[in-house]
């Protein structure tokens, strides 16, 4: 079956306070963007859509792609107002083909590896969807029962040993595109990413 992945970079990274967007700024010399797209070219997925912001396909085709040689990369789209207008946006430029594994990424998160998207699609090959994730060892306080809004602190300091998601999203191209309002499963793994448009696209 064939696997896609959508790469989001179309964030404006607004709190780093930086003079470009973060998936832009250089890490060792090279591109933050680049090192996810890199890991995506090294492993098992066989085509890559790059969601970028307003006004920077040129720009990513230039000094992204082409200047890297990224050869999976088959199409760079502008994202849209919220993080799931974007990946919407990826998801209407992926190939054809019915039966498709679809991996999304936050692109400005560099640390992805190859093993942990090969463990991805072993994992997505039996269970139709998953979502990475690792322990957490961070002390979190909960206020109102939700964790990191704002508002009176309800039950004191806790130790997190469960885990967190991460941003690598996996799951069937008929769940993520055709079949919004049937699948619990993408709901449960993939709600971080899509926000409501799973809920209100069925």
């Amino acid at each position: 079956m064939k696997t896609a992945a959508v790469v989001l970079a179309a964030g404006k990274g607004s709190r780093m306070q930086a003079d470009r967007p973060k998936q832009y700024l250089l890490l060792k010399e090279k591109p933050v963007l680049y090192y996810s797209l890199k890991a995506f070219e090294d492993s098992c997925i066989d085509e890559v859509v790059l969601v970028v912001g307003e006004g920077e396909v040129e720009y990513c085709k230039r000094e992204i792609v082409e200047k890297y040689d990224f050869k999976k990369i088959t199409a760079i789209t502008e994202g849209g107002k919220e993080r799931y207008h974007s990946v919407y946006e990826g998801l209407k430029r992926i190939g054809k083909e019915e039966q498709t594994y679809v991996f999304i990424h936050d692109g400005a998160r560099p640390f992805v590896t190859e093993q942990i998207l090969t463990r991805a699609y072993e994992t997505v090959k039996k269970e139709h969807a998953c979502v990475v994730g690792m322990p957490v060892k961070d002390t979190i306080k909960l206020s109102g029962g939700k964790v990191g809004h704002i508002g009176v602190v309800t039950s004191g300091m806790i130790k997190v040993s469960d885990v967190a998601t991460l941003t690598v999203d996996a799951a069937r191209r008929s769940n993520t595109c055709k079949n919004h309002s049937a699948t619990h499963l993408l709901q449960k793994a993939l709600r971080t990413v899509i926000g409501n448009y799973v809920e209100q696209a069925g």
